[in-house]
């Protein structure tokens, strides 16, 4: 009884560890392509232990030799994701639960798996700050950041908003200004998301700039209001008390305005 119900809280992690526990592909610079079970690093070498005619042979690569690792489990991917995505919160918690295990398999050989493993890990981690596990996504994310092509902006951007949104839900608030300070300088003339605006903002209004706040809320809301922009809202709430504060009353039945069409919308998308 107590091991079903341990597989059940789970939520499938023993059937993954197995599939985990598979063989590795390891193709090198020479184009040979070897397979086996993948122990780990030893000595700062890749250490593979296949069996030959019976016997296990063990085998050392030097990380300059291998070209790309495949690690076993691929097809929990798909299974993976369907359960983060979920809105049922306990299968949601088994994605998350799923996730670390899958994570950690991968983690130590992370430079050698190529873009579709690192594709899943970028366009997920974001799904871990959502159910609360800032640490852990700050942390794959600063990891995986450091493989991503820069030329992979469309992984490389979301992934950064995973890093800034953890940043400030795990109270890390001075990482998190350096780091949005650091965003409006290369991205002042486009807004795709509103924490980084929100934080710098935030930031004047706290220590007295109340209208070097407003004008910098300015720039992001009248860019990308009405696309379905992250963190929108915070933007106008926070605008809204600041134009009422600064007396500017034109500016703050505009900004109402613009929030009341920001709620409509938004109760329509639930509907």
């Amino acid at each position: 009884m107590l091991a079903i119900l341990a597989t059940t809280l789970l939520g499938g992690i023993p059937a993954l560890q197995s599939d985990l526990a598979g063989e590795a592909v390891i193709g090198l610079t020479n184009g040979r392509v070897w397979r086996g079970r993948l122990q780990g690093i030893e000595d700062g070498h890749l250490h593979l232990l296949r069996v030959d005619s019976g016997q296990e042979i063990g085998l050392l690569f030097r990380p300059d030799e291998v070209l790309q690792i495949q690690l076993p489990g691929q097809q929990w991917r798909t299974k993976i994701a369907n359960k983060l995505m979920s809105s049922d919160d306990k299968e949601a918690r088994s994605g998350v639960d799923c996730f670390h295990v899958y994570w950690n398999s991968r983690q130590m050989f992370m430079p050698w798996l190529g873009i579709q493993e690192w594709s899943f890990f970028a366009e997920h981690i974001p799904l871990l700050v959502e159910r609360g596990e800032y640490w852990q996504a700050l942390g794959y994310a600063r990891l995986l950041e450091r493989y991503l092509p820069t030329q992979q902006q469309n992984l490389l951007i979301p992934l950064r908003y995973a890093i800034l949104e953890s940043m400030v839900y795990a109270g890390l608030h001075q990482e998190a200004l350096i780091s949005a300070r650091a965003y409006l300088q290369s991205h002042s003339g486009f807004c795709s998301h509103g924490l980084p605006w929100y934080i710098v903002a935030k930031h004047y209004y706290d220590d007295g700039q109340i209208l070097p706040a407003l004008e910098l809320l300015q720039r992001p809301i009248f860019l990308g209001v009405g696309r379905g922009i992250p963190w929108m809202r915070e933007l106008l709430e926070l605008a809204l008390h600041i134009s009422a504060r600064s007396r500017q009353r034109g500016l703050h039945a505009e900004i109402e305005d613009l929030l009341n069409h920001q709620t409509l919308e938004e109760n329509e998308n639930d509907n």
